[in-house]
């Protein structure tokens, strides 16, 4: 079997977008824990390389708005801790 460098890309993104929800859904994680945007995060990335290179564009952009949305939310709860930190 010939697994190429982005198809190991997007088995890693897709075990943590599917990582994130089962531990979601399951209570090992909750929205607003950074483990659980990082695993978004992760998966977005992944996917979206792997997406872009098999000329997938629709999902390519369906990744990086997945990507985007764990970004936004990480420097929310990273801005949310430090307001905690500076008071």
């Amino acid at each position: 079997m010939n697994l190429e460098l982005t198809d190991l890309i997007g088995w890693i993104g897709a075990a943590g977008l599917l990582s994130a929800y089962l531990f979601l859904s399951i209570g090992k994680l909750t929205a607003a824990m950074r483990r659980y945007h990082l695993l978004n995060l992760i998966g977005g990335i992944g996917l979206g390389i792997n997406t872009f290179a098999n000329h997938s564009y629709p999902a390519t952009l369906v990744n990086l708005l997945w990507t985007a949305v764990a970004i936004y939310s990480l420097v929310m709860i990273y801005r949310k801790s430090a307001g905690k930190k500076s008071t």
